[in-house]
């Protein structure tokens, strides 16, 4: 399961929470991206699959151990 960020450092394990049904997962992040306006992450799609996410859906994201 993983996740393209444009800043976060390789190997940084992101939590990724899906708003509308609450269901997370850890993204470690292991490429970069996304380079659309307005999007944040972009989930690899069993990451995707995981939260509940068809597409595009809006997630919070946090660095896991500063929950």
């Amino acid at each position: 399961v993983l996740c393209a960020h444009r800043t976060e450092d390789f190997d940084r394990v992101l939590v990724v929470t899906n708003v509308s049904n609450g269901k997370s997962i850890d993204c470690p992040v292991r490429d970069r991206g996304p380079y659309w306006n307005g999007r944040v992450i972009d989930l690899y799609p069993i990451a995707d699959k995981a939260i509940g996410c068809d597409g595009l859906c809006e997630v919070t994201v946090r660095r896991k151990g500063f929950e």
